[in-house]
């Protein structure tokens, strides 16, 4: 018995060291890869070498992190380690990914109350500091979570509550737009935490009835689809999903939009088709990621503007009000201080509309 063992013990380590040997020998012959679609992120590059980054030891940490990001079969091994997790080890979610039926979820949990009274209390400073006097509403898009979570055994945050705390801090000046009654996991895209442009539109209608908005219904879009669209959440699971389709509303109008950056004076578009391309191809709206948007609308004879502090759902629902406004200001104070505002606003008589999520809610580091 204990010859066998020492055999097998034997074949073990001599296995261990073969694969090793072998791995090292593809490492440098595979082409390297430069993105992981499961993570998400771009991957380290073979590091360009100077005497001066070797004299640091910065090329010797750069070139460590490049042969952790390029080992042979990564993406294999992970995905077999996410199998191990869910199917042998039954382990619900990979990193707070799960899924139910064809959607992935993220977990919320817990709610941060304190973070919550954070972000409220900023944007009562906000408005206390620029908006008085003016249209002020806001509204809360809720996550993934909310349609998935409690009902399948996942840890959930108390919706209601969260609502309630955070109205309880903000000036009452704010009108409160409740969209969550509106809203359905279908309107969701399966692989990612976003909603779909498509399916916004009883949202946009309560918006547009409560603010008086003279809006353009489904049918007045012409519908651009892209078929290789992969969320954020994509390949988090041990269970394979399909691509699936982005679609994004557009017209003439929306076409000869005048769209700005801080910073850029070259114009911009409402929607770029080479973002599609991108790591994250939901970028198609309004370039994705950005402080400040300036949106000019000459092609209506509304003399209304409007204020938008948002996250990246008011990326998809910002076209579908371009209509109603000759101007629409959309700042993203995940990257922008509020006292630099008066740099690029000068608050008069405009609409303002905060919208965000529940996960931005739920975390203060989510406004500088």
């Amino acid at each position: 018995m204990k010859k066998y063992k020492k055999i097998i013990n034997y074949i073990t380590v001599v296995s261990f060291f073969l694969i090793i040997a072998i791995l090292a020998i593809l490492q440098p012959l595979m082409k390297d890869n430069k993105t992981s679609l499961i993570e998400r992120r771009r991957l380290e590059q073979f590091p360009v070498f100077t005497i001066n980054k070797l004299m640091s030891n910065q090329w010797f940490g750069s070139f460590e992190n490049y042969l952790l990001d390029q080992f042979p079969f990564r993406e294999a091994f992970k995905n077999l380690d996410n199998n191990i997790k869910q199917e042998v080890l039954k382990i619900g979610d990979i990193e707070g990914v799960y899924n139910v039926g064809p959607f992935l979820s993220k977990i919320l949990y817990p709610m941060n109350d304190q973070d919550v009274i954070h972000n409220a209390e900023k944007i009562a400073k906000l408005y206390d500091r620029y908006l008085k006097g003016l249209n002020v509403y806001i509204t809360i898009v809720p996550d993934k979570g909310y349609f998935t979570a409690e009902q399948n055994g996942y840890p959930y945050i108390q919706y209601d509550k969260m609502m309630a705390l955070l109205k309880s801090h903000l000036p009452k000046e704010l009108y409160y737009i409740d969209i969550f009654p509106l809203l359905k996991i279908e309107d969701y895209y399966f692989t990612d935490a976003h909603w779909r442009q498509e399916k916004i539109f009883p949202v946009v209608d309560k918006i547009a009835d409560i603010m008086a908005l003279d809006i353009l219904p489904l049918d007045a879009y012409d519908v651009n689809s892209f078929k290789n669209f992969k969320g954020v959440y994509y390949g988090r699971t041990s269970n394979s999903f399909e691509s699936e389709t982005l679609n994004y509303l557009t017209n003439d109008k929306i076409n000869h939009m005048e769209v700005t950056y801080a910073g850029k004076t070259e114009n911009q578009m409402v929607y770029n088709p080479n973002l599609l391309e991108n790591l994250d191809a939901y970028d198609v709206f309004l370039g994705g990621p950005q402080p400040f948007i300036e949106i000019i609308n000459k092609e209506t004879t509304s003399n209304r503007e409007l204020i938008v502090f948002r996250d990246s759902f008011a990326s998809s629902l910002t076209p579908l009000l371009l209509n109603a406004y000759s101007k629409i200001t959309l700042i993203d104070l995940r990257y922008i201080e509020d006292e630099q505002l008066q740099q690029y606003v000068t608050f008069s008589k405009q609409d303002v509309l905060f919208l965000y999520n529940t996960t931005v809610i739920n975390n203060r580091f989510n406004f500088k």
